[in-house]
């Protein structure tokens, strides 16, 4: 158990080992999934923070965020040409 000191509650912590296969690959167990709420092609977030490399935090990407914003920008090839563009324009100052 875990004890958090600034309200003095427990709080389960799951531990499970895993282990990263050659391309860089890991298989979370179903308990993980199942406490993520995640299922297959789901995306996560994974946070590293710089002063605890040792610790990785998993968040599931919420399915109502993807491709919220797809097309603002106009098509893939649209903003690669406005982005070659602009990187074009800067070589010239």
């Amino acid at each position: 158990m875990l004890v958090d000191k600034r309200h003095e509650t427990r709080k389960a912590v799951m531990e499970i080992k895993v282990t990263l296969r050659a391309k860089n690959q890991l298989t979370l167990p179903e308990p993980i999934l199942r406490q993520l709420g995640i299922e297959p092609g789901d995306e996560l977030i994974v946070c590293v923070q710089e002063d605890q490399p040792e610790m990785a935090q998993l968040r599931p990407l919420r399915r109502s965020y993807a491709g919220v914003a797809a097309g603002v920008y106009g098509t893939p090839d649209e903003v690669r040409d406005y982005v070659d563009g602009e990187h074009a324009a800067w070589s010239n100052d």
